[in-house]
């Protein structure tokens, strides 16, 4: 997905800001923003005929031989630019165009020309017109990823360095990639990801999925020392090579990173993954530990977007698989959510009793993170119910406990009990 609709996003802070976004998207896409008064469409209109003639007349020349047949492109590719330029290529590689670029001759008779009716045929005739050693390069790069980092690419394609730099100038000359960058390091990247998806749909899913793992190794080797950088890479081809024990971490940490920078969507995303991930392993107490850890993960991504109900869900499994275990700390974790969400409902009764089961629990460990979380929604739901004397003490009790470095910490909460304590508690003094 475009860079421009990850931030698209937080499209509901665009009208206070002095911004031009711009988002290019295929008809497919889904999004919100049609509604909104700030939001106007531009359709990319495929080329009129005069323009798909101007056009085919740089690539191919003027030769008056060749209009038949230029309307016949035309005809065929609906004025799709990408289709033309592609079409231009085949019929060049094939040899029924003969010359220079923009000065060709066609070598066959136009009946005898089949011009294919999609442009994923025309890529895919392409590529497998590559000779084997190209052909395979590329495939290589195309599971890599749309980007493709040299260093990587050097580290799994099995190639002298000067036989993958050869390999790479020839697909850049046949217009399948090109150099995106060479500083910090050198990176290539495919023209377009339609070219991309093409290449890797071609490669065998066996083959696909050993050069998935092969690059989780890879990664890990090159950039030791920062591991975080490539978090959401190492997740995504460690689920694809079906390196399940390896996904779960590096799924569950991308999750993590998404919730932080409040990308509750694609976080539930990756939680979803790690939870798949985590089915492929054998059952055991340590995946039982995972399996209620990973439910409160995706608790905090759905809690953020407004599914109240899945929810509910996932902290009833919790709950069940914590009792099951017999882990009565992350039973506790459980019971404060728990708290939480019958506050949020409305249902105090509730509420009340599972925040006073997280207490007795949380005391009885001794564990003074759990006791803020479980005091702090507990007196929210005192609160609501009108028993300010409650509140107030369950607030002051959170406040003796919240010394140190517990001061900067969340403890799976939106916002920090240090400031939260002292804001709900001024709401339940007397003025």
């Amino acid at each position: 997905m475009p860079a421009g609709l990850r931030a698209g996003r937080r499209h509901d802070s665009l009208p206070s800001a002095r911004i031009l976004l711009l988002a290019s998207y295929r008809p497919e896409y889904q999004h919100p923003w049609g509604s909104r008064t700030y939001y106007s469409q531009l359709r990319l209109e495929p080329l009129s005929a005069e323009r798909a003639e101007e056009l085919l007349e740089a690539l191919l020349g003027a030769d008056p031989a060749l209009r038949s047949f230029t309307r016949l492109l035309i005809e065929r590719t609906e004025g799709n630019p990408f289709f033309l330029e592609e079409c231009d290529r085949t019929l060049v590689e094939t040899q029924v165009l003969s010359g220079q670029r923009g000065r060709y001759r066609l070598k066959a008779e136009l009946a005898s020309i089949e011009v294919p009716t999609t442009v994923q045929a025309v890529l895919a005739a392409r590529i497998d017109r590559l000779p084997a050693d190209e052909k395979r390069l590329l495939q290589t790069a195309a599971v890599v990823g749309k980007d493709v980092p040299f260093a990587l690419l050097e580290a799994i394609a099995d190639l002298p360095e000067s036989e993958l730099r050869h390999g790479l100038s020839r697909l850049q000359s046949a217009e399948f990639l090109y150099e995106q960058s060479l500083f910090p390091e050198l990176e290539y990247t495919f023209k377009h990801g339609l070219t991309h998806d093409v290449a890797y749909a071609s490669v065998l899913q066996e083959r696909r999925r050993t050069i998935h793992a092969r690059i989780v190794d890879a990664i890990e080797r090159l950039y030791p020392e920062r591991p975080d950088e490539h978090i959401e890479r190492l997740g995504h081809h460690a689920i694809r090579g079906e390196v399940w024990d390896k996904a779960l971490g590096y799924v569950r940490q991308a999750g993590a990173r998404a919730v932080a920078r409040s990308a509750n969507r694609e976080a539930l995303g990756w939680f979803e993954q790690a939870l798949a991930a985590l089915a492929r392993l054998p059952e055991g107490a340590h995946t039982l530990e995972h399996a209620i850890d990973l439910r409160l993960d995706l608790r905090s991504a759905l809690g953020a977007l407004g599914e109240t109900g899945r929810v509910f869900e996932c902290l009833t499994e919790a709950g069940r698989l914590a009792e099951s275990l017999g882990d009565r700390r992350r039973l506790a974790r459980v019971s404060g959510h728990l708290t939480n969400f019958y506050g949020v409902v409305g249902e105090y009764a509730r509420a009340i009793e599972a925040g006073q089961r997280t207490l007795e629990i949380a005391d009885s460990l001794a564990d003074p993170r759990l006791a803020i979380v479980a005091g702090h929604y507990l007196a929210a739901a005192h609160y609501f119910r009108g028993d300010y004397r409650q509140a107030i003490q369950l607030h002051r009790r959170n406040l003796e406990l919240i010394q140190g470095d517990l001061r900067t910490q969340r403890f799976d909460m939106a916002i920090f009990p240090a400031v939260a304590c002292r804001t709900h508690l001024t709401g339940c003094l007397p003025s």
